[in-house]
């Protein structure tokens, strides 16, 4: 083993090339889509229905995978009606963003991907 620096990438650049390798291009574009649904719903129920925002966010998640395990509920038509239109226009959204994770571990296990990385950049290297 060699103590050289220029044998080793710097964290960051490890965690970019992570990152890079972990997500393609359109699992990273509906992750953001995603994660900014679930930010909308969990803003509205936070003023809309005053609850907190763990409690926004866990009512958001829950329902657009539609666990709705029912121990926290919309009380304003309001909000019925957001949810409606929420569960709606979300969970499409979201099982596309789960049956791509699916389908990229299915082709190919995502720590495989980094190993094989790995060992070619070291291939190139020699």
């Amino acid at each position: 083993m060699s103590n050289d620096a220029a044998d080793h990438e710097p964290p960051t650049t490890f965690m970019r090339s992570l990152l890079r390798e972990a997500f393609s291009r359109e699992t990273r574009n509906l992750f953001i889509i995603v994660t900014g649904f679930v930010a909308v719903g969990t803003l509205f129920y936070m003023f809309a229905e005053g609850w907190s925002w763990v409690d926004s966010l866990y009512f958001a998640v829950t329902t657009l995978t539609t666990v709705g395990y029912g121990d926290l509920s919309p009380t304003t038509d309001v909000s019925k009606l957001f949810t409606t239109f929420y569960i709606f226009g979300g969970l499409g959204i979201v099982f596309t963003f789960l049956q791509t994770l699916a389908k990229a571990q299915a082709k190919e296990p995502f720590f495989y991907r980094i190993l094989n990385r790995a060992r070619n950049q070291k291939k190139d290297k020699a």
